[in-house]
């Protein structure tokens, strides 16, 4: 069945991943019968809709894994690849006004 867009939680490209996505739909009763192998297939990124008297009232999807805070040990791993600032020669206030200065001249 080809469908219009739907929202997969890909943000503003959603809709392109909608349509390239395959989709099923099921009716309850089917869907009770092959619950584990739905889950499956939408934990590998198909679209299971399931629907009652023929209308869409359930889509499973996979939960995206949060993202975890951030720990020390990131802060480390970030401290040790920083690169350093350029030091500064001059100061912006100075600089402006050497610039100014050399084009009164």
């Amino acid at each position: 069945m080809i469908s219009g867009p739907r929202d997969c939680g890909a943000g503003q490209y959603g809709h392109m991943l909608a349509i390239l996505s395959p989709m099923s739909t099921h009716s309850i009763v089917e869907a009770k019968n092959r619950l584990s192998e739905l889950i499956d297939r939408a934990l590998k990124g198909e679209h299971v809709v399931i629907t009652r008297h023929g209308r869409a009232v359930v889509e499973l999807k996979a939960v995206v894994e949060p993202v975890h805070p951030v720990s020390p040990a990131d802060l480390d791993w970030l401290a040790e690849r920083r690169v350093g600032r350029a030091s500064v020669a001059e100061n912006a206030g100075d600089l402006l006004t050497r610039l100014r200065d050399e084009q009164e001249r």
